[in-house]
């Protein structure tokens, strides 16, 4: 049953402290994965299903910020929360520059954690549902013919569709049928509508 909810990745050298965590993760009716190692993670992370990431900073084989990088160049959407035995200020700094949601130095109080997770997941939702619109946007945008997205790049410039006409030396009616037919493959239900959604695609690419 827990592998159908979110899964909390722990990633920590200490056997003790991933039972701990683990722990957390069972009483929040979540679905902990543990892993000694980020290598071990890597093999076995889904990055299509939510969650979040425990990592400490001082792991085997590649350290926490290697990781934090990895993840980040390659788009992968967790969140991760760093929980590290190295709590000094220049760690944090640098963890928080490399993509940590939030640095706690161990260690740390349930409740505190607990928040951080609920935060992390609810982060990861919504990066999800904005990687998924963005998404249907794209395949809205490729469904366009070459004349549609002529015709869609002009009625972004602002143009009237007489000088839209005039430019691409075409009748008023085709250039009023192509616009008909870029609301309708955008699924656009105003101008305002489809102006949002292009500049959503250009401000998240």
């Amino acid at each position: 049953m827990l592998e159908s909810v979110a899964k909390v990745y722990i990633i920590d050298n200490d056997p003790a402290m991933r039972q701990w965590f683990g722990g957390l993760a069972l009483s929040m009716q979540l679905c902990p994965k543990p892993f000694a190692s980020p290598r071990e993670f890597l093999e076995h992370c889904t990055p299509s299903e939510p969650g979040c990431v425990l990592l400490e900073v001082r792991t085997p084989d590649m350290n926490g910020l290697e990781l934090l990088d990895w993840l980040r160049r390659r788009a992968i959407p967790f969140p991760v929360i760093v929980v590290s035995v190295h709590g000094d200020v220049p760690a944090a700094v640098r963890a928080m520059r490399a993509g940590a949601l939030f640095f706690f130095e161990k260690p740390c109080g349930r409740q505190e954690l607990e928040e951080a997770i609920r935060e992390a997941l609810r982060c990861d939702a919504e990066n999800r549902r904005r990687l998924a619109r963005k998404r249907r946007l794209h395949q809205r945008l490729a469904r366009l013919n070459p004349g549609e997205r002529a015709v869609l790049d002009r009625v972004l410039e602002g143009k009237a569709n007489k000088d839209i006409a005039a430019e691409l030396e075409l009748s008023l009616r085709t250039i009023e049928a192509r616009r008909a037919k870029i609301m309708e493959k955008m699924q656009a239900d105003s101008l305002a509508g489809l102006i949002r959604m292009t500049l959503e695609d250009s401000m998240s690419s």
